[in-house]
């Protein structure tokens, strides 16, 4: 292996390995390998990766190469009977095209720094796995041996590290400004959701009012205006549950009585230091009553959480299967073109139904405007002590929540205008 201190010196890695959650799971898959330091030098953690290899060590974490102006970490390099294997870890359960670019970027480079991997491989979590009892690492991964594939990828691998080489160049940049380094695996502010422009002209409509009179016609008293939050972990935390299953954190409730009456909110969020279902089921079937339709935008997601309220609480059965009965999905009038707003297209998502039906109402003013940031933020809130924040970040998602199901109840009643306005 050639000495590579003639490459840039970059403060962070082109493509970092796995965050710190799921480190020990890996090198436990892979017992008995050394670690390598990065601590922001890459030339160091990569000089520290051949010596480890040349001192005869079979297998390294966090192995480095700096080649062609770019530094990689394998999160695993390998012997395995005289093979050497090169690890890349992707936090999903099956293989996407990205993911091959970014391991023959990796075994590129690797051999640019003059090591030759007999096998590049993908480290994936597997979706048939079952947390029963302490997690298994031999059963939450699968490994793909992608080799023979990478080769129809090799001709995006130029344009892959042309763009790393940019973000490379702007940190050394931010790097020289003085500004702070960030580790890799430290969590980083996330972008806004995508929000559309907020008007406060009324959007043009195509509306047929014969078919959403239908829709509406057929609603029944009390309406209830249901939504749910869940978030997602890589690593199952509590027995029956597997990789990135949604676990429903939140909802909020708006009950109508009656056409015209006074409006009811019910909501609920998890404590956050318990498996939550328990708690969000009761909860969310004692906020829905027995009787009366049940709106949500996007069915789908709500019954997805409900089969899986099901799947852990039997008990619940018959009121789950009540409720399923009773839901009404309100995109139906946009998809199915009763309502059609030209001005946002196919973009049928609440976030662009809402300010073209209802333009005084946006998310634009919330601290947490979508439902990744949610997410996140509920993930933040389980792992703080901080009361202040505990308590400042519930009333944010409180909000947030709440505004979803409030819009649908808002979006309901510019329905109801449209179909009692003139043709």
């Amino acid at each position: 292996m050639p000495d590579d201190r003639s490459a840039p010196r970059l403060p962070v890695p082109a493509l970092t390995g796995a965050d710190e959650s799921l480190r020990p799971y890996i090198r436990q898959r892979f017992p008995g390998g050394l670690a390598i330091g990065f601590e922001g030098d890459g030339l160091r953690a990569a000089a520290e990766t051949k010596e480890a290899i040349l001192g005869g060590q079979k297998i390294v974490y966090g192995a480095a190469f700096a080649g062609e102006g770019i530094l990689i970490i394998f999160d695993v390099l390998a012997e395995i009977d005289g093979r050497w294997f090169g690890y890349v870890f992707k936090p999903s359960t099956r293989i996407k095209e990205r993911h091959l670019v970014d391991v023959a970027l990796c075994d590129q480079i690797a051999q640019s720094a003059g090591f030759y991997l007999d096998e590049p491989c993908l480290l994936l979590l597997n979706m048939q796995y079952v947390r029963r009892g302490s997690i298994s690492p031999q059963d939450l991964f699968i490994e793909e041996r992608v080799g023979r594939r990478l080769r129809i990828h090799q001709h995006l691998v130029r344009g892959r590290m042309q763009m790393l080489k940019r973000m490379g160049a702007k940190a050394v940049a931010r790097a020289a400004a003085g500004e702070a380094q960030v580790k890799p695996g430290t969590p980083r502010p996330q972008a806004r959701s995508e929000m559309p422009p907020v008007s406060d002209t009324p959007a043009a409509l195509e509306v047929d009012r014969a078919s959403l009179r239908g829709f509406l016609d057929g609603l029944r008293y009390p309406l209830y205006f249901m939504d749910f939050e869940a978030y997602q972990t890589a690593v199952p935390e509590y027995d029956g549950h597997w990789p990135f299953r949604q676990l429903p954190f939140q909802f909020s409730v708006h009950r109508l009585d009656a056409p015209g009456g006074a409006l009811h909110q019910e909501a609920f969020i998890a404590p956050g230091d318990a498996e939550p279902t328990g708690a969000f089921g009761a909860a969310l079937l004692d906020a829905t009553g027995t009787e009366g339709s049940v709106l949500v935008y996007n069915v789908d997601s709500e019954q997805l959480i409900l089969d899986q309220l099901e799947g852990d609480h039997p008990q619940w059965s018959g009121p789950i299967e009540a409720l399923r009965k009773r839901l009404v999905d309100l995109i139906i009038p946009f998809s199915r073109q009763y309502i059609r707003i030209p001005s946002i297209g196919n973009k049928l998502s609440l976030k662009y139904i809402l300010p073209a039906l209802v333009p005084d109402m946006s998310y634009s003013a919330l601290e947490i405007a979508g439902g990744d940031e949610a997410n996140q933020a509920y993930n933040a809130l389980r792992e703080s002590s901080d009361l202040q924040f505990i308590e400042a970040t519930r009333t944010a998602l409180l909000a947030y929540c709440e505004v979803d199901t409030l819009a649908m109840v808002r979006i309901l009643e510019k329905m109801v205008r449209l179909c009692d306005e003139p043709a």
